[in-house]
C-alpha cells in the first residue's frame, strides 16, 4: 500500500489505508469500461472480506 493515516478524523480503532493499482493488459489498451468493472470488484471484495468504508 501506499499511506496509512490513523487519526481523530478517521474515528477510533479505524484507519485509512491509499494504495495504487496499477491496470495493463500485455497486448492492448484497457478500455475504461473494463477498469471501472475491475474497480468495482475490488472494491465489492474489500467491503465482503473486510467490512471495509470505501471513502470516494
Amino acid at each position: 500500500f501506499v499511506d496509512m493515516f490513523k487519526g481523530k478524523q478517521i474515528g477510533d480503532g479505524y484507519k485509512s489505508l491509499a494504495y495504487s493499482i496499477i491496470f495493463q493488459a500485455e497486448d492492448r489498451t484497457l478500455t475504461d469500461q473494463e477498469v471501472e468493472n475491475i474497480s468495482i470488484k475490488i472494491r465489492e471484495k474489500l467491503i465482503a472480506k473486510f467490512s471495509a468504508k470505501i471513502r470516494e
